[in-house]
């Protein structure tokens, strides 16, 4: 291609000069000054932000699996651990559902241009809805307690465990499975861990506990509180990246 020619084509495609950059820069700094949204915001004020955008589904499920809990304690008679067992893999759904809404609608790669990046908003919605459930499962955990006199720690590991499996297991579906299928398939795996917990409490007993025994659940316990960090981990570290499908 000669000068010429490109000098012609410069010419022809020539770029206009931007009207009124100075102004709309000057009231966009303006804006900023009077908008404390706009001006930079603390993580703590963030999740504030972030709270009213979780579903309100979200916190009627947490207050339903609790009070499902109650009921179990007064009429269960002795069976209200397993009770609680069987509804929490539910909680773990809704929150790993809520953190990957995202990515399951196909909003990832919008999100990741938005001024907060998607892993920002993927890491605020885990640690509220972790918070959160953490509030329901502590609070269960008492419960059944006080009803039963059974052990905490026995009582905390047999409520505890099913939800960090299931979290382990739909962060996992989700990181791999891209799209609305994943949470037909979350809530299969759930389905699967709450009817286990089920037949332990039809059968009485603890298959798990019974071969290793209190300190053999409490390292099973700590290495799915470890499995289940480190899956956390790469979700976030995940919605990063684009996914190209």
């Amino acid at each position: 291609m000669d000068r010429r020619f490109r000098e012609e084509l410069k010419q022809i495609y020539q770029t206009p000069d931007p009207v009124g950059k100075d102004a709309f820069l000057q009231e966009l700094e303006q804006k900023a000054q009077r908008s404390p949204e706009m001006s930079g915001i603390s993580f703590l004020g963030f999740l504030g932000y972030q709270v009213p955008y979780i579903s309100i589904w979200n916190w009627l499920l947490g207050a339903s699996v609790f009070a499902l809990t109650l009921l179990s304690v007064r009429y269960a008679d002795g069976k209200a651990v397993w009770a609680a067992a069987s509804f929490v893999p539910f909680l773990a759904l809704a929150a790993v559902s809520e953190s990957g809404r995202s990515m399951q609608y196909g909003m990832d790669e919008l999100e990741l241009s938005a001024r907060y990046c998607l892993k920002t908003v993927v890491t605020a919605k885990i640690f509220i809805m972790g918070i959160s459930n953490l509030i329901v499962l502590l609070a269960c955990i008492l419960a059944v307690e006080a009803g039963n006199r059974t052990g905490i720690i026995l009582n905390g590991i047999t409520i505890m465990f099913p939800y960090l499996v299931t979290a382990f297991l739909n962060l996992w579906i989700v990181r791999k499975i891209h799209g609305k299928e994943s949470i037909y398939v979350c809530l299969g795996v759930s389905a699967i861990v709450s009817g286990a917990n089920v037949i332990n409490g039809v059968m009485e007993r603890f298959v798990l506990y019974d071969y290793l025994g209190t300190a053999g659940m409490l390292v099973l316990f700590l290495a799915a509180v470890l499995l289940t960090g480190r899956e956390c981990i790469k979700f976030m570290r995940q919605s990063e990246e684009y996914v190209w499908n």
